[in-house]
């Protein structure tokens, strides 16, 4: 055999490839993993990386959701393929919610507190805000 001849794969999943896995802002992170190899390791591999718990992650392949127990090899990838990557968000909405409605509840406290100080001409204690704010957000609910 002349070294010019392709060598042939080996057979039984020792061949390595490249895969990619990028998350929705774009950031790539490379793997190399053997084609035989379940893809929880690479899966796992990039929650403990990026600080996720790996119950939090989800990964697609072509459009459809990887559960782990594929190997690249069942899937046919080949080297360079990417997986997407998407973080869960759980309760994003709420968060949001909560910011909006702390955030117009601060809106309206400083309008009516600055209103008031102008009135009166006074400069109140911390405390004395505390009981104003209070006051404020219970009449407001």
């Amino acid at each position: 055999m002349s070294d010019t001849e392709p060598q042939p794969k080996p057979e039984g999943g020792s061949e390595h490839i490249n895969i990619k896995v990028t998350d929705s802002g774009g950031q790539e992170t490379h793997f190399k993993i053997k084609m035989a190899t379940k893809l929880t390791k690479l899966m796992t591999a990039y929650a403990d990386r990026q600080g996720a718990a790996a119950n939090s992650v989800r990964f697609l392949y072509d459009g459809r959701r990887l559960t782990g127990n594929e190997t690249p090899q069942e899937l046919d990838m080949e080297d360079g393929d990417t997986i997407e990557c998407h973080i869960e968000q759980v309760a994003g909405w709420l968060v949001d919610r909560l910011c909006e409605r702390l955030w117009s509840h601060y809106i309206a406290f400083r309008s009516a507190f600055c209103s008031s100080i102008r009135r009166h001409q006074t400069l109140l204690s911390f405390s004395s805000m505390q009981s104003v704010y209070v006051a404020f957000v219970a009449s407001s609910d």
